[in-house]
């Protein structure tokens, strides 16, 4: 298996569970070679400098190919325009004869596709269809992806985190000593990109009624600026100092590791009001240090949040109802310690790495490399012998021993489903 992916930065979504995927006892069962492709310039790189850093990247995926020959290549994806980088990708393992397994992780990736042209849905749907399997992270996404290819080409896998750091988190009063926030305040964390998308800006509009209501809360806004919304940071703290909310908003920077986990041991509930999301692996992260969770409607979120069991659900872009959600858990801790418990068990169910990840992830590797082609092979192949037609001729040199005949039987289905472009029109 070759796993194309970022491992950095620390807290990126997909770097976090790609990381935790490359620790976990998935390597025990398979041989796992992995491209690292996160970004290697700078964010005020130039457009030649990012050009040529992703040639660099296209170079070595080709010869990894090349060297490891992998059956697989799981190449993640962030969606919207990184589709587009990642679709070179698997055109160039399908040109160099190898499955394909493509995650899909972009929150935003539904609203992308409906904004392309005629030309440029066929452009996703066709590479797509190269793709042995499409991995998405809940129903809801595979509703969505089943409109672009035959929904037995898709599989749910939800994202996956190790539980472990967070069995064994630290005492809440000392993760706060250590972060120098007071111990008698009801803490709310948001960890991620600051900016509109992750509804920052929300929050701090959210904090003059909070403030008025109930003086014990305090929001605790954890990551850096997203990369098209830089210095949000200034931004939200200008409009801080404006709402007279300081003593209520608390602005901190991107957190490493270490620290996120020192962040969630020290919190009370988890606040993510976002616009756009998929299946947030900081919501996941929440539940399992047994955080109570306060987001939105979007995405696959009420399919991970249940609503007045381990979460509160609101509607994006209203900062009142952010302010009464928090204002509810904040002046009930026991409703907040049963949500919490509630989240943690729905964690174990649906998304401890050891648990459900690994296990299901094992099972779409071992169906796309030895499932449906395979047998659908087995089967003409039989159905063929049984109507005489390869009698005589086992003697015949395969004019391409190197090929397997599965392979050779996609590349002329692919060929043929390029030019019956009736077929995709009708699709669209």
């Amino acid at each position: 298996m070759m796993v194309v992916g970022p491992t950095k930065p620390p807290s990126g979504g997909i770097s976090t569970v790609l990381n935790d995927m490359l620790a976990s006892s998935l390597r025990n069962k398979i041989d796992v070679v992995l491209l690292d492709n996160s970004k290697r310039t700078s964010i005020d790189r130039t457009l030649m400098q990012g050009i040529k850093s992703q040639w660099g990247i296209i170079r070595e995926f080709i010869a990894m190919i090349r060297k490891e020959k992998p059956d697989l290549v799981h190449i993640h994806s962030g969606g919207t325009l990184d589709f587009y980088r990642k679709s070179i990708d698997v055109l160039l393992a399908r040109l160099l004869r190898t499955k394909v397994v493509f995650h899909n992780k972009g929150g935003d990736f539904n609203l992308f596709v409906e904004n392309r042209s005629f030309l440029g849905r066929m452009y996703v749907k066709f590479v797509l269809r190269r793709c042995s399997r499409v991995m998405v992270l809940s129903q809801w996404w595979k509703d969505f992806h089943s409109k672009l290819i035959s929904s037995d080409r898709i599989s749910i896998l939800y994202n996956g985190v190790n539980a472990v750091p967070y069995e064994r988190k630290m005492h809440r009063s000392r993760a706060r000593h250590m972060l120098g926030i007071p111990r008698d305040k009801v803490m709310f964390l948001l960890m991620g990109v600051k900016g509109k998308r992750k509804g920052a800006y929300d929050i701090v509009e959210a904090a003059p009624l909070i403030k008025r209501m109930d003086k014990s809360a305090l929001m605790v806004l954890v990551g850096p600026d997203e990369d098209v919304a830089r210095g949000a940071t200034d931004e939200l703290i200008e409009l801080r100092r404006e709402r007279d909310v300081e003593d209520v908003v608390d602005m901190r920077g991107e957190a490493d590791e270490k620290a996120r986990h020192l962040y969630y041991a020290a919190a009370d509930c988890f606040l993510l009001p976002s616009y756009a999301e998929n299946s947030p692996v900081a919501i996941i992260e929440a539940m399992a240090a047994k955080l109570p969770v306060i987001s939105t409607t979007i995405g696959a979120i009420p399919e991970m949040v249940e609503h007045g069991k381990t979460g509160l659900l609101i509607e994006p872009g209203r900062p009142g109802e952010i302010a009464e959600a928090i204002v509810k858990l904040t002046k009930d801790p026991h409703l907040c310690k049963e949500m919490g418990l509630a989240g943690f068990k729905k964690f174990h169910r649906m998304f401890d790495m050891e648990r459900a990840f690994v296990q299901t992830i094992w099972g779409i590797y071992k169906d796309v490399a030895t499932g449906p082609e395979a047998k659908e092979e087995q089967k003409t192949m039989q159905t063929r012998q049984d109507a005489g037609e390869l009698t005589g001729r086992e003697d015949t040199p395969d004019p391409r021993p190197d090929v397997p005949v599965s392979d050779a039987q996609q590349r002329l289905e692919d060929a043929a489903e390029q030019i019956d472009s009736r077929d995709m029109d009708a699709d669209m």
